[in-house]
């Protein structure tokens, strides 16, 4: 489960990278059309969902398991390997999604970005 957790903060990253890059997109005078302009605001809202939607999940995980047995345990892990499936998928989607829209806008999708102004 931590490899997946190391996985998404590195796609977190991405995933905030992006938000910034469709951001400037949104403020300059760039928007070919309404719908672009709709279109764009609608992906910044789900990159931002995506984002709080990993915090979330690091923020309630609990690997202090004293007082449980092996079964509660396994039981643990169990459900949160879907939640944290599903803030995988939703960080694919979005991130595609964008990445899309900025190579339409002739704008570099992101690489990997080093994480220092983004804090978990």
């Amino acid at each position: 489960m931590l490899n997946i957790h190391d996985k998404l903060m590195i796609d977190g990253a991405k995933v905030i990278n992006n938000k910034m890059k469709l951001d400037s997109i949104l403020k300059s005078r760039q928007i070919k059309s309404v719908d672009d302009s709709v279109k764009i605001a609608d992906l910044v809202l789900k990159l931002n969902q995506a984002d709080e939607n990993m915090m979330d999940w690091m923020h309630a995980f609990n690997d202090d398991f004293k007082g449980r047995d092996e079964t509660e345990n396994l039981n643990y892990y169990k459900s949160e390997m879907v939640k944290i499936r599903n803030v995988e998928d939703s960080y694919i989607k979005v991130t595609r999604a964008s990445d899309s829209v900025l190579k339409i806008y002739n704008v570099a999708p992101s690489q990997i970005m080093e994480m220092k102004n983004h804090k978990h």
